[in-house]
């Protein structure tokens, strides 16, 4: 019977009653092992007593990452106009000031500005030119309509008067008082005062329109002008470059009497980080990432300062992974919640623990008392008879802070054994 329940060709148990021979046979020796290394291996070796106890687990995603500036907190100031640099006021770690309200952010270089300067007067001076013209026909086009309107009017007599002479030399004509060649000079000179008239109308309406055109053109003109003179100012304007945030200078990467060209792309003078907004940037592991949510809490320390504890709080998750050494990672971007002006810097290493889940009132042992056995069992050693140590299996989950949680195997209440730090060497604790 025994024979059977040990396979022949792998030379180790089989199923059924075999196998329970073979562990009843391998845990004596198992715990004959820990009590050889405990008391023989190691002389000296003692165990603390601690009892299990019902506590609150959390599971915890542990990865590393970076402090980086957030969108629009490290801006590159550059130069939209091309010529040597007359004057740079900033230096690497200085703090400069950007707009607030109508005030202008602070000056942080000035290109030289001759050329724009005289190409500005020039439009200025062409400006007052056009404004002098539409003010003399703004001031002179009036009187002229006015006097062919008087013009007109004069006419307009005369035609009256020549119509009048006219009908009395046709009455008289048929009377026979007056001779036909008396008749005839009336109805010329009827016709010529007609003309006339006409003639001054058309006049008075071609000056109305030229007044109108001329008008409009000045004006455009005006126009036109005041619009290249807000240009060749702005252009002057960017000459003299200001910080459009609030922060601190990153780096410098022009220095004064340098000829900068800005023909293609804005050559960068400096760079500015607001430290005020950072974040970290976490890569976290495909195997966890399933475990990560916006929202969750997270607390991370960085390498400057080992003993303060930052926290913050998960804002969104990238979709596009990186792959690092055949690892494929997910930059999980966190908020920090915690204050930390004038402690955390760009690029700063960020040793990050992601809280993924809780788990309320679980059994939970210290976790120097569990140990991982060959196989995968896992045991947490009790007082036994005499006092000598006893392993118990027992089945774990999460660990945190420590703890250990015990699904099965241990109650509340009930007194473990943790090694002391000499009892522990070579042993393995079981991970999290």
């Amino acid at each position: 019977m025994l024979q059977k329940s040990i396979d022949p060709a792998l030379g180790r148990p089989g199923r059924g009653l075999g196998a329970k021979w073979w562990w009843l046979v391998l845990w004596p020796a198992l715990l004959l092992a820990l009590a050889c290394g405990s008391q023989g291996g190691s002389r000296g070796a003692t165990f603390k007593k601690a009892k299990a106890r019902r506590m609150t687990i959390a599971k915890i995603v542990q990865c590393t990452g970076t402090v980086k500036a957030q969108v629009g907190a490290e801006v590159k100031v550059g130069s939209r106009v091309s010529g040597r640099v007359e004057k740079l006021f900033v230096r690497a770690g200085q703090q400069v000031k950007g707009p607030v309200g109508n005030q202008l952010g602070e000056v942080v270089a000035i290109i030289e500005r001759a050329e724009l300067q005289a190409k500005r007067d020039e439009v200025r001076a062409e400006l007052k030119v056009l404004e002098a013209k539409l003010a003399a026909i703004e001031a002179t086009m009036p009187a002229e309509i006015k006097k062919a309107e008087a013009g007109v009017a004069e006419v307009e007599a005369e035609v009256r008067n020549a119509s009048r002479a006219l009908r009395r030399q046709l009455s008289l004509g048929r009377k026979g008082f007056a001779a036909q060649e008396a008749v005839d000079n009336a109805r010329k000179a009827f016709d010529v005062a007609r003309a006339r008239l006409a003639s001054a109308k058309q006049q008075l309406a071609y000056l109305k329109f030229k007044m109108r055109t001329d008008l409009m053109v000045s004006r455009a003109q005006v126009q036109q002008a005041e619009v290249k003179l807000r240009t060749a100012q702005i252009t002057l304007d960017y000459a003299t470059i200001r910080a459009p945030i609030t922060g601190v200078v990153g780096s410098v990467t022009t220095q004064e009497g340098e000829t900068v060209a800005a023909s293609l792309s804005a050559p960068t003078f400096i760079t500015i980080i607001d430290l005020s907004r950072l974040q970290v940037d976490a890569s976290v592991d495909e195997t966890d990432i399933g475990l990560v949510e916006t929202g969750q809490t997270v607390t991370f320390v960085v390498d400057a300062h080992p003993d303060k504890l930052f926290k913050g709080r998960i804002r969104a998750i990238q979709p596009q992974a990186t792959v690092q050494q055949d690892v494929v990672y997910y930059i999980v971007e966190v908020d920090i919640i915690s204050p930390y002006k004038g402690l955390l810097r760009p690029m700063m290493t960020a040793n990050v623990s992601i809280k993924v889940g809780t788990r309320h009132n679980v059994v939970a042992v210290p976790g120097q008392a569990v140990r991982r056995l060959p196989g995968g069992r896992t045991i947490v050693l009790v007082p036994g008879p005499e006092g000598k140590p006893k392993g118990r299996p027992v089945q774990i989950g999460w660990s945190s802070g420590g703890w250990t949680q015990i699904v099965r195997g241990v109650a509340p209440g009930e007194v473990v054994l943790v090694p002391t730090r000499t009892a522990r060497a070579g042993a393995r604790r079981p991970g999290r």
